[in-house]
């Protein structure tokens, strides 16, 4: 168990991630014709370009809210699960 704030369902949203992620994996080799190598390079690609979105949306909300406020939207603006 790490040393950090870490929260059980930190593991259970990982799991669903990955889960998720070879799903996607699996479904654009199959669409576009490509390995299942390439496939998850374009989407280990893509996630970067979420990531560097997501910080900058956080750098942004951060900028004028404290930082409970500031994951709280975060949170609050993520889609939802259907």
């Amino acid at each position: 168990m790490p040393l950090c704030g870490f929260n059980e369902k930190m593991i259970e949203g990982l799991a669903i991630f990955a889960k998720g992620l070879f799903e996607a994996v699996q479904d654009r080799a199959a669409r576009e014709g490509l390995s299942l190598e390439k496939a998850f390079d374009n989407e280990i690609h893509e996630l970067g370009l979420f990531l560097a979105s997501l910080e900058e949306k956080y750098q942004h909300l951060r900028a004028n809210h404290s930082a409970a406020v500031t994951m709280r939207r975060l949170v609050d603006e993520m889609p939802k699960r259907s």
